[in-house]
């Protein structure tokens, strides 16, 4: 190889390693940032304090990344999240998802019920989320150990339109109420140690 394609190939690399490094968040101001803005809601462990708020701990960074973006940008709409999220900036929003991203997830807690009827269903979800409900893909969201009623409510969102994706929201459409239901019943019942939405 030619000595002067290799020190091109070289000077590439070491550019987007700096631009990679440059869009790194810094966990540290991203535990300030939670403290001041986010904490009340989701908790400095990531552990949302109610039912219909999601768990942040140990989710997929670009997923939280991508997510609070959209709220800020008002490409995806929510009547608490939207106004929080709009005086974020980038750095504010890399910083928040590096934070969350890295803290350990707490497994799921069973739900005490039947969820043969989810983990059947699950098949239609496993190619994007995961055979555990742990997404191979960062942009998309881990699921297992998530809380139930949130589950449910965004397939449901997924499915009506409110919330929209180009894979999510025709695949939603196929289930019933009950069908989602099971879902997020099993989804949120799986035991595992590395992440969930």
């Amino acid at each position: 190889m030619p000595i002067k394609t290799l020190v091109t190939m070289l000077a590439v690399g070491a550019l987007f390693a700096g631009a990679s490094l440059a869009l790194a968040g810094d966990p540290n101001a991203g535990k300030t940032r939670a403290t001041a803005a986010c904490a009340s809601c989701h908790g400095l462990d990531g552990m949302g304090k109610n039912e219909r708020w999601p768990n942040l701990a140990g989710q997929n960074e670009p997923y939280l990344v991508r997510q609070m973006q959209a709220f800020r940008d008002r490409i995806r709409k929510d009547a608490l999240m939207s106004p929080m999220a709009r005086p974020l900036s980038d750095r504010d929003i890399r910083n928040l998802a590096a934070y969350y991203s890295g803290l350990p997830r707490v497994p799921g807690a069973s739900s005490g019920t039947d969820t043969a009827a989810g983990e059947r269903r699950s098949e239609s979800c496993i190619a994007c989320h995961g055979p555990a409900g742990v997404s191979s893909n960062a942009e998309w969201p881990s699921l297992a150990g998530q809380k139930a009623p949130y589950l449910a409510k965004q397939m449901r969102a997924f499915r009506s339109g409110v919330r929209i994706d180009p894979l999510m929201s025709p695949i939603m459409r196929q289930f019933s109420d009950q069908e989602i239901d099971d879902l997020a019943t099993y989804y949120s019942s799986i035991r595992e140690n590395s992440g969930a939405e």
